[in-house]
């Protein structure tokens, strides 16, 4: 399932560590409709990835829509 084009989309928020910067994306963002659903390529909204603390308030799960 993918989301219109007018919502949003998101990259992510990427738990970093000392060793690695990049290790792997918070839990909350790996079936998030806001970050798998292709986008357009010129036009499409980005808003910025959730700090890590909590739910991140802006997701969209797979089940969530009708």
């Amino acid at each position: 399932m993918t989301l219109p084009y007018d919502t949003a989309r998101c990259e992510g928020f990427y738990i970093a560590s000392k060793m690695l910067p990049m290790e792997g994306l918070n839990p909350d963002c790996i079936d998030c409709l806001r970050r798998t659903s292709p986008g357009r390529d010129q036009w499409q909204a980005y808003i910025a990835p959730h700090d890590g603390e909590g739910p991140c308030p802006m997701r969209i799960g797979p089940m969530e829509l009708t």
